[in-house]
């Protein structure tokens, strides 16, 4: 779970760096030291997570200058910024969440709101609607009995009894369509699509959801990885299965086998971990 957590703060560094300060902007080692002990006096909140990524040794400017903060501690964080590691130290983790006042933080509060939170809503089970009452359908004794009697009637009746026959004909056929439109409000994942289904009908080994129209059209799980490339960035989303799998999908969202996870935008190191180099 820690490796979700870290591409969450790596996605958030990306979105917020246009609006974050020069020095974050621009990561290199010696901007990353001053950034961190700067908002080390300006800020009270998580001074101890600075503390810990360096080992104790910095309680202040009163104390010790910036300058005693060894920048070589800083590449790691440089390296985790630029996607030039896969695998960071967990202090390098915590220190750029707290460096881009990423919420929520550290890693054990992240995780307690991911197992024990409420669903998001793209997962929520819902009770199949009532069944609708059936439609009276005239039994084929009274049809036969209509048919006999236009068959006597002469044309002056049967033309007024089929103008009166068409608006009925047209109620009948719009609530047919209303009732058939509203039996297929709700789809299920087949394991590569949602596929829009009645809410009342059950389906074996799959949650029936509320209908998302979107995640409907949009959402589709990519099985040749082949055809991901490079100008796939921002365009292709990914969920971690295993510590050396991942799956692909066309779109964002919930992952549709558990609404807890979430997909993720890909990478370049995503890309070159589970497509490139695979």
């Amino acid at each position: 779970m820690i490796e979700e957590y870290q591409e969450e703060i790596l996605v958030a560094y990306k979105k917020l760096k246009p609006n974050l300060s020069h020095d974050l902007q621009n990561p290199t080692p010696a901007n990353l030291r001053d950034e961190a002990v700067k908002l080390y006096e300006e800020r009270q909140d998580g001074r101890e997570i600075l503390l810990k990524f360096s080992e104790g040794n910095y309680k202040g400017s009163e104390n010790v200058g910036i300058g005693k903060l060894d920048i070589d501690k800083f590449r790691p964080v440089n390296h985790f910024l630029i996607d030039k590691t896969s695998n960071p130290n967990r202090r390098v983790v915590e220190l750029v969440a707290w460096l881009i006042n990423f919420e929520p933080r550290p890693f054990d509060t992240w995780k307690e709101t991911k197992v024990g939170g409420s669903n998001s809503g793209g997962g929520i089970v819902i009770s199949p609607l009532p069944p609708q009452p059936p439609q009276p359908v005239p039994s084929p004794s009274f049809l036969e009995k209509i048919i006999q009697w236009l068959e006597r009637e002469p044309n002056a009746k049967k033309k007024k009894f089929i103008v009166a026959l068409v608006p009925v004909t047209l109620i009948a056929l719009a609530s047919y369509t209303f009732f058939e439109h509203i039996s297929t409000q709700c789809m299920y994942w087949t394991g590569n699509e949602y596929q829009s289904v009645g809410c009342s009908v059950k389906v074996d080994h799959a949650t029936v959801i509320a209908l998302d129209r979107q995640k409907l059209v949009g959402l589709k799980k990519i099985n040749r990885l082949d055809t991901i490339t490079e100008k796939d960035l921002g365009r292709v989303w990914y969920v971690k299965i295993k510590q050396d799998s991942a799956e692909f999908y066309t779109d964002s969202g919930n992952y549709p086998l558990n609404n807890k996870k979430v997909l993720m935008p890909m990478t370049k190191y995503i890309l070159d971990k589970y497509i490139l180099h695979k």
